[in-house]
């Protein structure tokens, strides 16, 4: 039988016992604390360590860029700057050679020039502006006189044909203009009612003459610009290329979506050739026949260039570039050898009619 006083004894050390073990588990949680606030404070360190370390690289990348954007900025405004210069210069030339004419100087809300051509003689320069004014040297652009103003016709496009003395200006609504005595006088041949005409070609038959739109239509004259016929409904995308090869039936034309377009009958009806469907031309596509006119590359501002070997009715691409887009032109030296930029600085050749760069 167990005395009270060993009762008391057993019921004291379980106490005892009960307090170690709370005791021991505190300790524990203790422990478990400390650890996580050491690796908290390790984490503080190195992110602060990070951030010491790190924040002036980030401001170097920062600061370079700014940099390079504010030299960007720079080079655009003095490439801006001087191009005003140039075209006040311009202006100022030719106001100078109107007061010694006696003709009329355009005021300051007038002197927008627009497209130039100079006759074959080399003396007649026929200038144009955006406010519906056309001059007219005959003495190589010394003196200067008004042949046309209606302000309601901003000049677009002109072209000179190949017989020395007709002239076609295309205007802002579509009208078309046409002088048949080297500019000096001007017949209005088609009223305008629709978009204005981006491009003007002539073929080499002397009296064929091709105009495509701003909504894609494309327009034939076969008596050198005196009557015109829509041989080509346009779908709101605007022609941006008209080109023709030397066989003088051949013409190509592109869109603003890199598609192009082929004519064999001097641009009596059309069909779609090449189809851009990731449409990565945008806008001009330039066209180079080589001398069996059969082989046509095309290049375009996407950085592609392709290749036909059946006179442009059949496309593959031989040069496919990533990235950026650019403008390209090629340039047939001769034989099979072609040259193209890259938009960069960069040449590419071929040696073997384009197939390979």
């Amino acid at each position: 039988m167990i005395s009270e006083a060993e009762d008391e004894g057993a019921q004291d050390g379980q106490v005892i016992a009960d307090a170690v073990a709370r005791l021991r588990k505190r300790g524990q949680n203790a422990g478990r604390i400390a650890s996580l606030t050491m690796v908290a404070l390790i984490l503080i360190v190195l992110l602060a360590l990070s951030f010491y370390l790190g924040a002036p690289i980030y401001r170097f990348v920062i600061d370079g860029r700014v940099q390079f954007l504010d030299s960007s900025i720079e080079t655009g405004e003095a490439t801006i700057e001087r191009l005003e210069e140039e075209r006040e210069g311009i202006r100022d030339r030719l106001a100078t050679a109107l007061e010694r004419t006696g003709a009329k100087i355009l005021d300051s809300a007038g002197d927008h020039i627009g497209p130039i051509v100079t006759l074959p003689d080399g003396a007649t320069i026929i200038a144009s502006t955006i406010d519906g004014v056309i001059l007219r040297s005959l003495d190589g652009g010394t003196g200067w006189e008004p042949v046309f103003e209606n302000d309601r016709l901003a000049i677009s496009q002109m072209l000179a044909l190949t017989n020395g003395v007709t002239i076609i200006a295309s205007a802002s609504d579509g009208s078309m203009l046409r002088s048949i005595n080297s500019g000096a006088d001007w017949q209005l041949v088609l009223e305008g009612n629709g978009p204005v005409v981006w491009q003007l070609l002539a073929l080499s038959d002397g009296g064929t003459v091709l105009a495509g739109d701003l909504f894609g239509n494309i327009l034939r004259s076969s008596n050198r610009g005196l009557d015109w016929n829509l041989v080509r409904e346009g779908n709101g995308i605007s022609i941006e290329m008209l080109q023709a090869l030397s066989d003088g039936v051949t013409v190509f034309a592109s869109d603003d979506n890199g598609n192009i377009f082929r004519s064999v009958n001097s641009g009596l009806k059309w069909e779609k050739v090449w189809e851009d469907n990731e449409q990565r031309f945008c806008c001009e596509v330039r066209i180079v026949a080589l001398s069996d006119v059969a082989t046509v590359l095309a290049a375009e501002k996407g950085g592609n260039i392709l290749r036909s070997s059946n006179g442009g009715l059949d496309w593959e691409t031989v040069y496919e570039v990533t990235g950026s887009t650019t403008t390209r032109h090629l340039a047939l030296l001769g034989g099979t050898t072609v040259l193209a930029d890259d938009g960069y600085g960069g040449i590419l050749r071929s040696s073997n009619g384009g197939l390979d760069w």
